[in-house]
């Protein structure tokens, strides 16, 4: 009897806050609806998704159809939504009431929209560490996707990433590595080449789990993917392989091999992100907030927001006020989307569009907590 591996696919699919409309329009035309329609024509392929916040609201009000798409496929069972931070920030770069906060913003809005609650989260640009993995638990969150290089930095084995570990000390969270030769086969070599790396594994190791998490920009919005991945099939021709080689390749969704295989081992990740990431901020993430005087400026602002918002809240309880409240903090919230604060070899702080919307939201905020304030 041949060996099967599983494998399990995670898509994150985010635009940042401030984002010009015609590249969120442009991005759904090219990547986003394509992908839903070729997907769907593959009943038996599973695929997690991650949406932020920011495509969410351009989805209802532009393209609510899509979402409803979306949510059809949850109620088949051929998509698992994962949750996440509603406008994508860095949990370690804000107050803990505002992580705990867009968490269960997001995790609110899948119940209400997808008609369930996620049990996994997108840790944004896998900036990791240990503090964070009470808040995740504390909202229910049983498991997130990091690089394999974090549980390199661990202390396993190349050759043993293949399930997931544990991690943290009283309270526990399920990390599932992200296959770094996966995130470069997909999609930008032939299909062939991943079932073939799959024979490969399943003659080495038995039902070992594959993870691969990555940007689903990769499909239709990185420069050339467009015609690649949809023009010339390679997507189409991706899932028919797949479906060819059920005998080898069982998909799952992750929450699937949660419920049915017990965890390789339980291990201590140390603060870390993926590879260019750790390259480009000199070791840590939050070292961007020091070499940076414009996100440092950025940063102090948004945390000034965040503690007058809170003092406000502790002494406003009429239920106008309350009102007030929640939209102010929406306001914050957006002004927390990460891409501003940080770059890599393109965007990020370079774009002055996106500092600039970090200030509008902020200072949004702000006037709503002056109205609250001066009212009386």
């Amino acid at each position: 009897m041949k060996n099967k591996v599983y494998f399990a696919m995670g898509l994150h699919f985010h635009q940042p806050v401030g984002n010009f409309e015609k590249i969120l329009e442009r991005s759904y035309q090219d990547c986003y609806r394509p992908f839903l329609e070729v997907f769907s024509k593959y009943p038996d392929i599973k695929i997690t998704f991650h949406f932020s916040g920011n495509l969410l609201d351009y989805f209802e009000a532009r393209h609510p159809e899509f979402l409803d798409k979306v949510m059809g496929l949850v109620s088949l069972g051929q998509v698992e939504i994962m949750g996440g931070g509603y406008y994508e920030p860095i949990f370690q770069a804000i107050p803990q009431a505002d992580r705990i906060g867009q968490i269960e913003m997001l995790s609110g809005y899948c119940k209400e929209r997808f008609g369930v609650r996620p049990r996994g989260m997108w840790t944004p640009e896998r900036v990791w560490s240990p503090e964070i993995i009470g808040d995740f638990r504390g909202c229910g969150v049983e498991y997130s996707i990091l690089d394999d290089i974090h549980l390199i930095k661990a202390g396993v084995a190349k050759e043993d990433l293949c399930g997931y570990f544990m991690t943290g000390d009283k309270e526990r969270i399920a990390i599932f590595p992200s296959n770094r030769t996966l995130r470069y086969i997909i999609p930008f070599k032939p299909p062939r080449e991943t079932i073939d790396n799959f024979k490969r594994q399943a003659k080495m190791k038995k039902d070992a789990l594959f993870t691969y998490g990555d940007d689903g920009e990769k499909f239709g919005e990185w420069p050339w993917t467009h015609d690649w991945v949809y023009k010339k099939g390679w997507l189409d021709n991706f899932f028919k392989e797949l479906t060819r080689n059920q005998d080898l390749v069982r998909m799952v969704t992750f929450s699937e091999y949660l419920d049915s295989h017990p965890p390789v081992k339980d291990v201590e990740i140390p603060e870390a992100s993926y590879e260019e990431m750790l390259e480009w901020s000199g070791g840590s993430w939050m070292n961007f907030l020091s070499r940076y005087p414009e996100s440092d400026q950025m940063h102090k602002r948004m945390w000034y927001v965040s503690r007058r918002l809170a003092d406000t809240e502790d002494r406003r309880q009429k239920t106008e006020d309350r009102e007030k409240i929640k939209e102010s903090r929406k306001e914050l919230y957006k002004g927390q989307t990460n891409c501003p604060y940080w770059h890599g070899v393109f965007g990020g702080i370079y774009l002055h569009h996106l500092r600039n919307a970090v200030y509008e939201h902020l200072i949004k905020a702000d006037r709503i907590i002056d109205e609250i304030e001066y009212k009386d």
